[in-house]
């Protein structure tokens, strides 16, 4: 099993959470170390977070409960190839979301696709998101 599935405050994050919700977060949590298991996992902002190199300032993506449906937040969303238009836009200019109500919705395909450009697209957004959000 996974580090990731050891730790303390991973285990409270998914034991909290409705038990329908409890697989799609397992097998979300699964699909995202899988993408990178270089990735660091931390609850931040009410979220279990992942960052590379331990940089939450500049998280990749997020897995978050809500009472209908589990969702998985990807910080600079907007800077990500979404052709099939899986991506839901959120308040920020920069964070998407997929939201999964089922876990039949998860395709680890589409997941691993856009957890891996996220991260190749880590340095342009670490390079332009304060220009590209003076631009409002």
């Amino acid at each position: 099993m996974n580090k990731v599935f050891q730790q303390k405050e991973v285990v409270e994050f998914i034991e909290n959470a409705d038990l329908k919700h409890q697989e799609i977060i397992r097998k979300l949590i699964e699909i995202v170390i899988e993408s990178n298991p270089e990735l660091a996992c931390a609850i931040k902002w009410q979220q279990l977070t992942f960052a590379l190199n331990n940089d939450f300032h500049h998280w990749i993506c997020a897995i978050k409960k809500t009472k209908s449906s589990v969702n998985l937040n990807f910080h600079f969303g907007s800077y990500l190839i979404d052709n099939s238009n899986l991506l839901i836009a959120q308040t920020s200019k920069f964070l998407r979301q997929m939201k999964f109500c089922e876990i039949n919705e998860l395709n680890k395909a589409v997941i691993t696709d856009f957890v891996q450009q996220a991260i190749n697209k880590l340095p342009e957004f670490k390079a332009t998101w304060k220009e590209v959000n003076k631009g409002s």
